[in-house]
């Protein structure tokens, strides 16, 4: 029976990690196919050889997740295959609806709410979710925008970098009023 179990924990896992690379690819490849750099069958196969090898160079955000977040001594195979289908879930709906969001705090989510509801609020270690979740994710937008309001932080000519990503057939009207506006941010 544990047999059983630890199979289809391990098949969730794949199917978490498949909606992790379809997820992910789009936000990678997104930037580089719109402004035609690179076409979009190099871009996908490239996102997805360079999503394989990195499973296999760096394992810091499973070491994250499976570190200081909830009590390891209360996760089940149960509680595991909760949060891989919480996650799996979330990152199927944020991409039917097209919302940004990172598949890394799908999972943490996931693990976490399965770890309450099956273990209780011990479980759940609160300062390993505000050292490792809620103050990364509250401090990274103040330093980008620090660096964007600082006197190094932006381009002296962002409207001429605008203009230099948008394909010559596109440059219309509309588009011009949008690099008025970002030239009126430049220093």
């Amino acid at each position: 029976m544990d047999d059983v179990v630890l199979w289809i924990v391990v098949g969730t896992a794949l199917a978490f990690d498949f909606t992790n690379g379809f997820h992910d690819t789009a936000n990678a490849v997104a930037t580089s196919i719109s402004t035609r750099a690179i076409p979009p069958r190099v871009a996908v196969t490239m996102a997805a050889c360079l999503n394989f090898v990195g499973a296999f160079l760096s394992l810091q955000v499973a070491a994250t997740i499976a570190s200081g977040i909830v009590n390891p001594d209360l996760v089940t195979a149960a509680i595991v295959f909760a949060g891989l289908v919480g996650a799996i879930t979330w990152n199927l709906a944020t991409w039917y609806f097209g919302l940004p969001s990172s598949s890394s705090h799908a999972l943490i989510g996931g693990v976490v709410g399965a770890a309450f509801v099956a273990q209780g609020p011990d479980a759940v270690l609160g300062a390993g979710i505000v050292e490792k979740v809620i103050v990364p994710g509250l401090v990274a937008p103040l330093l980008a925008q620090g660096k964007l309001h600082a006197p190094w932080g932006r381009p002296k000519a962002l409207g001429d970098t605008v203009m230099l990503l948008v394909p010559a057939h596109r440059k219309g009207p509309l588009l011009a009023r949008q690099v008025q506006a970002l030239q009126a941010l430049a220093p």
